[in-house]
């Protein structure tokens, strides 16, 4: 969008600014100089209507004079020759005044010295006419000889200024020529700069809209490409693959359809952030694209997922190239220094066999990756019709999980925790138990999963909280040195409030918030600088790692997660008397949370051989059937409030009290 708006902002420029302005400029250019040569030729003009009017009109009074002097002698008599005289002699001083302004006027060297030849003969002239009139007084008024000795000098001042009305009308037409040639020339140069401009515009104009044309070409390249393909991996699309699906079965091709998805990302993304997630499905990507055929497309689906079309050929032994594809996902990723194992699982459908159209077609695939991972398939699974029952029948379990959260159908157990060394009730984990009519919904290995991921652990996880608190206030007030252990799921702690939930649950039920340890799964992979156990440790909760040993144990982990406790798993307390390489697995994990200072507690202790080989270990708490089964809140009321003796008479929890072993 911005290189578009750049490039757009360019033409407009280039194409509608600069290059017209250039031409404007050379046109106001042309328009100056045409401007300056009409003022020119207009003064030009003027100038030569005035010398020329100037000329005439010293012509006239040359010949007014003239007449002048004709009446002088005709009309003169001794009695009013003064008068004639006088009004001569102002014709000749206008004549002679005249002159001088036309020599004023013209600027020209040559006219200059025809008007000084002009003056000087009026000047001889107007002697002449003094001498002519001595000579008319002398001879008693007699005007013949007076007259005919001035027309002799007469006709040289008229000669001069007919020449020069002649000169000035030749030399303006010789100016007003050589403005016009002039003009012509700055024309000509003007008219070539305007093509010269006009050319090297169109020609940078046509170069910029070509390259403009192939920048926007490549751009929409770039953005029919951005639409085909996902951004993150810079595979297909989902809409692009269905295209192609779609094309292959318009020509009855027989073809497969992959359908990859990738479990456990999100818990890597809740340790380490959304960049986490991104580079796990960019390597996954990566690894598909390097395994696949190269006739077989790829494309991402949504999130975890992946498509693949596969064309069915002679050479094609599908469950060998789809295991082998599953493989190379499931191998260990080793990203920012950490390893991880994503759980892959793959579904196939076929065309034409599972379904004749796409969606059909992508559906079923989908089907069939979801039966390989609730069942925690490790190979791919090929669709079959019995499948779409099994979906249907997970809808329905989700729909009794909601009712049963609404009709609150949740009984809340507590299963004792014991200090090895002394056998006394140290603490209570609270399980979740659901009550409704399906038994197999009842299950904590059904409904818990399903919960999580269908987003029903947050109303299902706040409802034990409540249930878990409601009677551990009174246990408290009277046993302080009890704990309450609960379970928290991953996706709880996606709940931006889900601490400060907690915090004002234990303030309802006036239960210290230090009297509560929330246990988390280690599996899960929570960065212990998730700001929600942040805000558990500033409220007071105590942490537990939940299952240790399952995921992600070592010593940095512990480091980064701070916990006060944990527990180890069960998978390794049944085997501690049966191996020494287990023995001493056990004996690792315990020396490695004393080097920490963290609480270790033992889950699933079933003798009392474990029991005693825990409690030499260093282990603290003990927590298993040998001592007692998860009961309910009138159960644990019994075990907290029969003294020694009751509880020995009736055979109950003998073992939750102090006793000698060898």
């Amino acid at each position: 969008m911005k290189f578009q708006f750049l490039s757009a902002r360019q033409s407009i420029l280039v194409n509608v600014v600069a290059g017209p302005l250039l031409i404007l400029l050379l046109a106001l250019s042309g328009l100056l100089l045409e401007a300056n040569f009409l003022y020119d030729q207009h003064a030009l003009l003027k100038r030569q209507q005035s010398s020329a009017r100037t000329a005439a009109e010293l012509n006239i009074a040359l010949k007014n004079q003239t007449q002048a002097w004709s009446d002088y002698l005709l009309h003169a008599s001794v009695n009013n020759e003064t008068g004639l005289w006088t009004q001569f002699r102002m014709r000749e001083r206008a004549t002679l005044e005249l002159a001088n302004e036309l020599l004023v006027k013209i600027d020209d060297e040559d006219l200059h010295r025809q008007i000084r030849t002009i003056i000087y003969a009026l000047e001889v002239l107007r002697i002449a006419y003094q001498e002519s009139r001595a000579g008319f007084l002398n001879d008693s008024g007699n005007p013949g000889a007076a007259n005919m000795q001035v027309r002799n000098i007469d006709q040289t001042p008229s000669t001069l200024i007919e020449n020069l009305y002649q000169n000035i009308e030749f030399q303006a037409e010789a100016a007003s020529e050589e403005l016009r040639e002039r003009s012509v020339r700055l024309s000509g140069l003007f008219a070539a700069l305007l093509l010269l401009a006009t050319i090297i515009y169109i020609r940078f104009s046509g170069r910029h809209i070509r390259r403009l044309l192939d920048k926007q070409d490549r751009s929409h390249q770039r953005v029919q490409w951005l639409l085909k393909h996902d951004y993150l991996t810079r595979l297909l699309t989902r809409n692009s693959l269905i295209q192609e699906i779609e094309n292959n079965i318009q020509e009855k091709q027989s073809l497969y359809i992959f359908h990859i998805s990738l479990s456990n990302i999100k818990d890597a993304a809740q340790s380490h952030g959304h960049s986490l997630q991104d580079q796990l499905i960019r390597v996954a990507a990566r690894r598909l694209s390097s395994e696949k055929r190269p006739q077989d497309l790829l494309a991402r689906s949504i999130g975890e997922e992946f498509v693949l079309l596969v064309r069915d050929d002679e050479n094609l032994v599908v469950r060998s190239y789809a295991r082998q594809l599953l493989s190379k996902v499931n191998t260990d990723f080793s990203v920012a220094g950490f390893r991880y194992q994503i759980a892959g699982a793959m579904g196939i459908s076929h065309y034409p066999s599972h379904a004749d159209d796409c969606a059909s077609l992508l559906q079923k695939a989908d089907i069939a990756a979801v039966h390989s991972r609730t069942r925690n398939l490790q190979s791919p699974c090929v669709f079959a019709p019995a499948m779409t029952n099994n979906i249907l029948k997970k809808f329905e379990l989700v729909d009794e999980l909601k009712q049963a959260i609404y009709l609150h159908q949740l009984e809340v157990v507590f299963q004792p925790q014991v200090n090895l060394q002394t056998r006394k009730i140290v603490g209570l984990e609270a399980l979740a138990r659901l009550t409704t009519d399906n038994p197999q919904l009842n299950s904590p290995q059904v409904f818990i999963p399903l919960a999580e991921e269908t987003g029903l652990i947050h109303r299902l996880g706040k409802l034990v909280f409540q249930r878990a608190l409601q009677p551990f206030a009174q246990w408290s007030e009277q046993h302080p040195e009890l704990n309450l252990s609960i379970n928290v799921s991953a996706r709880q702690l996606e709940a931006p409030d889900f601490a400060d939930v907690a915090a004002s649950a234990c303030r309802d039920f006036r239960v210290a918030c230090e009297r509560v340890d929330i246990e988390l799964t280690e599996s899960n992979y929570i960065d212990g600088h998730h700001p929600q156990l942040d805000r558990l440790r500033e409220s007071g909760f105590r942490l537990s790692i939940d299952d240790f040993g399952t995921g992600y144990s070592n010593l940095g982990y512990l480091a980064r997660f701070v916990p006060q406790q944990l527990k180890i798993d069960k998978s390794f307390v049944d085997k501690i008397t049966e191996s020494d390489r287990s023995h001493a697995l056990v004996q690792s994990m315990v020396g490695l949370a004393q080097s920490q200072q963290i609480e270790v507690v033992a889950e699933g202790i079933e003798t009392e051989i474990q029991a005693h080989i825990l409690k030499q270990m260093g282990v603290d708490v003990g927590q298993g059937y040998l001592f007692s089964k998860p009961v309910d809140a009138a159960g644990i009321d019994t075990f907290l409030n029969k003294d020694r003796r009751q509880l020995k008479a009736s055979g109950q929890l003998v073992s939750l009290y102090p006793q000698n072993f060898s």
